[in-house]
């Protein structure tokens, strides 16, 4: 038979070449494939069809495992996919061993593989198609792609191919379930911020305070401090200091009349004018009550203003000195 001849000839030169074995059932067996990838529920959904399809899978990955791509075809993988080529390929029977030495012809097929078998696995699973054989199916598929050369890219693809199908799993399970609205995971609540501290209103200054009610009261373990602690329902009024009373400027500035005093005796250095303080609060408190007074301090001594702004007279009968009359002039004889 002459289609025997061809097929012996073809096997004894792929052999001494190391390449693919091509032969008229490897051909047929190879581009069947593309039945199901057209159409694979009707292609799967009739008696037997997953079975072809397994099997004619099982011996063209068969092919692949035995017959692997070395550094050659790699070198012609990375020229081939930088000059971008389609991803059309021919059906010529004398193509198909060259074909099977691209890689990215063996990928662009292991791609469809992958993607049949994902749409086996999805929701609307189909009557006759076997899990487990696919399960093991599409492990063998990940596994060629990442072997295909360059392998550092065929890796990488393998994983960009797995986390597709992934995500088309969840679409396809979103779109059966009639497109609900996404909602992410809730976050954890923070926890709720204290609330704020009530706001009582203080009593005025001298104002009484009401006793503490009984059912409020503090018990500290003491009687005493029992009594001081309940002695109002605010203690704000028994920490206030009570205010001074206010001193009359009569009052505040005497030490400066009775340093002023000879029977006294104080030294000058000793006296209340050289006191800074006692000059710092004098200035204010006269200001306060005779800005007049306070403007003749500028100029005069404290000693010479205090006494005509209390209205009294210098002690030891000082005051202003007057000027002594001028003795007369002897006539001339």
């Amino acid at each position: 038979d002459d289609n025997e001849d061809e097929d012996a000839m073809e096997t004894d030169d792929a052999a001494k070449t190391n390449a693919p074995v091509v032969d008229v059932r490897f051909y047929k067996t190879f581009w069947s494939l593309q039945t199901f990838f057209q159409n694979p529920n009707v292609a799967l959904g009739v008696a037997g069809g997953w079975d072809a399809f397994y099997a004619a899978f099982q011996a063209v990955l068969d092919n692949f495992e035995t017959h692997r791509l070395d550094a050659s075809d790699e070198t012609a993988a990375t020229t081939a996919e930088e000059s971008a080529l389609g991803v059309k390929y021919l059906t010529a029977a004398p193509l198909l061993q060259l074909q099977l030495r691209d890689p990215a012809f063996r990928r662009s097929f292991l791609l469809q593989c992958a993607i049949l078998l994902g749409h086996c696995e999805g929701p609307p699973a189909l009557p006759k198609v076997k899990r487990d054989q696919v399960a093991k199916a599409k492990a063998r598929v990940m596994a060629a792609t990442a072997a295909t050369p360059p392998n550092a890219r065929g890796v990488e693809f393998a994983e960009f191919v797995a986390a597709a199908l992934k995500r088309e799993v969840y679409w396809v399970g979103w779109k059966k379930d009639n497109c609900k609205d996404f909602q992410r995971a809730s976050e954890p609540r923070p926890p709720p911020k204290p609330p704020p501290p009530v706001m009582r209103k203080r009593p005025r200054l001298g104002t009484k305070q009401p006793a503490v009610p009984p059912e409020k009261r503090v018990k500290l373990g003491n009687p005493e401090l029992d009594r001081l602690w309940n002695l109002s329902v605010d203690n704000a009024s028994s920490l206030r200091e009570k205010k001074a009373e206010e001193t009359s400027m009569a009052t505040f500035l005497q030490p400066v009349l009775d340093d002023m005093d000879p029977e006294a005796q104080i030294e000058e250095a000793y006296k209340q004018k050289n006191d800074k303080v006692f000059v710092w609060k004098a200035l204010r408190m006269i200001a306060k009550e005779n800005l007049s007074a306070f403007s003749k301090l500028g100029t005069d001594d404290m000693e010479a203003v205090v006494p005509g702004l209390l209205g009294v007279e210098p002690p030891g009968g000082g005051g202003e000195k007057s000027e002594p009359e001028p003795e007369p002039e002897p006539e001339p004889e």
